[in-house]
């Protein structure tokens, strides 16, 4: 492809004279895959953010926008957002432990303590309410609240993943299994008393429980190294084990046997006081950790009426590192080709395609290539609660690419979040000229739209979307073998099933949904009927479908 055919081809495409798939892909299979085999590569060991493997990957990101003349994009002009982390965890030499009535549990095989280190615990035991899901969304019917008083309580809640729901819509319903803390905090809880229903814990083991709850958090750290915990109000952790579920509900106005049957049949469960007082005790080490960047390069739009209007195209470049655990001589790195060299490709081909368009976008375009997703999508939350990194601009729209599973042609996506705004418009007609449906999201029950960078985004209330390619029907099957047995292992590396077609299709596919919110006389904004605009944004201007 020369360069006069690619710019004539994006001219093509911006005046929107043909079907855009009509025209020749400019997207350059060989540099794209050359990305992700380097991103992917054992000497990178993983890219785990805070290590010299992401620091390698942040400095081969940055010198390819350099290549390419993209602009910087961060303050000092080094292209890196630098982002310090702390890490927040549990003395174990201290005396950890949960009192219900004045009977202790240490923390450990039956329940599992913690705290927030930006708070002080209450020093006596206080009141246990029962909050169910410890969900609130009355336009949908849901208020797992009622008129109890939580101030100054512990607020007792059965796990939830999600909302199961066939009345709201998947992404509604993940949204809505992640407040549970806001819900809490915001009616004057002082901590939370999870309990696991035996369904969760037959697909996770509570040692695995005990590892992800019990085990610490590294978070993004304030300018006075103190993390950024989160919920402050919500002092005291606790998680219980299913040995102690009946028994703590002994005496209450309904089992445990009760409510989970409800749960089960998605019914409705009164919010009630279980009678019973608990504290929690549990000492925690703040460490400072480590600095990872953030890479951002940037292309200032040519309107002067609208290149302030920021679009935010992400991908993160982190994964998992390697695995401490090994045996002498078996692979121990977690290559992340999939998750996400793939996605991190793409972005930077298509910053090329920005770079060398003839006409130039008419609003700012920042790429960014965001560190520490795998811990919390934490370089994203940084970014999406610190605007003031891109001074006299404004965020209008986030466009996120994370780990497409290329195993071979797609005909569908999922586009979680297009329908809550009118970047819906820009992914429908792009969709059409690629003969591409969109489609309801298959597996709900993974959320998997809280576990991506765009959300980070959404909540700050700022119009998001992540496409995710779906297989076709006779492909399904080497689909699903990514997801059991390489998605987060050794195997998401080079030499799987990867069509390179179809991920030159994904990545001009997100050039041309890019460059269309770019241009468009209309900025991204939610519909006035959307949720998240209603509840993330409500003060912002709306757009009617």
């Amino acid at each position: 492809m020369t360069k006069t055919l690619l710019k004539l081809t994006t001219a093509i495409v911006v005046m929107a004279t043909a079907p855009a798939y009509a025209q020749e892909n400019p997207v350059e299979t060989r540099q794209y895959r050359a990305h992700a085999e380097f991103l992917a590569d054992d000497l990178l060991e993983g890219r785990e953010s805070g290590t010299p493997g992401y620091d390698i990957a942040a400095i081969y990101v940055a010198n390819q926008f350099r290549a390419m003349g993209v602009a910087p994009g961060d303050l000092d002009g080094d292209y890196m957002q630098d982002i310090p982390f702390a890490r927040f965890e549990l003395d174990e030499n201290a005396d950890n432990y949960l009192t219900i009535d004045g009977v202790r549990y240490d923390h450990g095989d039956q329940v599992i303590v913690g705290r927030n280190p930006a708070s002080e615990l209450p020093a006596e035991e206080v009141e246990l309410v029962f909050v169910g899901q410890g969900l609130y969304a009355p336009e949908y019917g849901i208020d797992s609240f009622g008129d109890v008083d939580l101030t100054g309580k512990i607020a007792v809640t059965a796990f939830s993943r999600g909302v199961n729901n066939p009345n709201i819509p998947s992404d509604v319903g993940a949204h809505l299994g992640s407040t549970m803390g806001d819900n809490v905090e915001a009616r004057g809880a002082v901590g939370t008393l999870t309990v696991l229903p035996a369904a969760m814990l037959e697909r996770f083991t509570w040692d695995r429980v005990k590892r992800f709850a019990g085990g610490g958090r590294t978070d993004w750290a304030h300018p006075d190294g103190t993390p950024n915990a989160g919920n402050v109000g919500l002092a005291a952790r606790a998680t219980l084990n299913g040995d102690l579920r009946d028994a703590l509900f002994e005496g209450s106005p309904m089992s445990w046997a009760e409510i989970e049957a409800k749960m089960m049949a998605g019914e409705p469960v009164p919010a009630f006081s279980l009678g019973k007082t608990a504290r929690v005790v549990a000492q925690a080490t703040v460490e400072p950790q480590f600095t990872s960047a953030n890479v951002v390069g940037m292309i200032e739009g040519s309107d002067p009426d609208l290149k302030d209007e920021l679009i935010v195209m992400t991908a993160h470049l982190d994964h998992v590192g390697i695995e401490e655990d090994a045996k002498p001589g078996e692979d121990n790195v977690y290559n992340g080709l999939f998750d996400n060299a793939l996605g991190v490709s793409a972005v930077l081909e298509l910053a090329r395609l920005f770079a060398e368009a003839e006409t130039k976008p008419r609003r700012s375009i920042a790429f960014v290539l965001l560190a520490a997703e795998e811990k919390g999508l934490l370089g994203s939350d940084w970014l999406a609660k610190n605007p003031d990194q891109f001074p006299g601009k404004t965020m209008v729209a986030n466009i996120n690419i994370d780990m497409p599973i290329h195993t071979g042609d797609f005909d569908s996506v999922v586009a979680h979040g297009a329908e809550h705004s009118n970047i819906g418009r820009q992914i429908d007609k792009a969709l059409a000229d690629f003969s591409v449906r969109r489609v309801d999201d298959p597996a709900p029950e993974e959320v998997f739209f809280v576990r991506s960078d765009h959300y980070s985004f959404v909540k700050a209330g700022i119009p998001s979307v992540n496409l995710d390619p779906l297989p076709l029907p006779d492909e399904q099957d080497v689909y699903d073998d990514f997801l059991e047995n390489r998605y987060h292992k050794v195997g998401d590396q080079l030499g799987q099933p990867l069509d390179w077609d179809a991920a030159a299709k994904f990545a001009w596919m997100n050039y041309l949904i890019t460059r269309s919110m770019t241009d468009d006389d209309q900025k991204p904004m939610w519909y006035a009927d959307s949720f998240f605009g209603r509840s993330t944004a409500p003060d912002a201007e709306k757009a009617t479908r």
